[in-house]
């Protein structure tokens, strides 16, 4: 089993998660907005700050911040989780879209914010 990360109430976190396989799912415009509409849900149910973000093909990005007390696993796997099953839903599959879960670092200095941002910015 492997040990719970250490997370610190106040911190930005540079979150990354891939989808399973490589595959592109995220390539066509309506399912980006799918995405960002479950974070929208998400928004309502917990407290958090989305404070940059970057939607690849087959990847996510995100600097966030969970409020006080908010846990950062729990705000990842329900928008994961919730993206997946709508996703299986409209293409009628089933399984896994994820690959390994959401991968958190701690993004408090400013060199770490400049690096994120600073690919983002390029990426065509």
């Amino acid at each position: 089993m492997r040990k719970n990360r250490l997370l610190m109430d106040g911190a930005d976190y540079h979150v990354s998660a891939k989808i399973n396989r490589g595959e592109m799912i995220l390539k066509s415009t309506a399912t980006k907005e799918l995405f960002l509409s479950v974070i929208a849900r998400a928004k309502k149910k917990f407290n958090f700050q989305i404070k940059n973000f970057c939607l690849m093909d087959n990847h996510i990005h995100f600097i966030i911040h969970p409020g006080e007390g908010v846990s950062l696993s729990k705000i990842m796997q329900w928008i994961l989780s919730v993206f997946a099953k709508l996703w299986n839903k409209i293409h009628k599959l089933s399984g896994h879209a994820w690959g390994n879960g959401s991968f958190p670092g701690s993004s408090r200095g400013y060199w770490t914010w400049y690096g994120c941002i600073g690919i983002w910015t390029r990426i065509p």
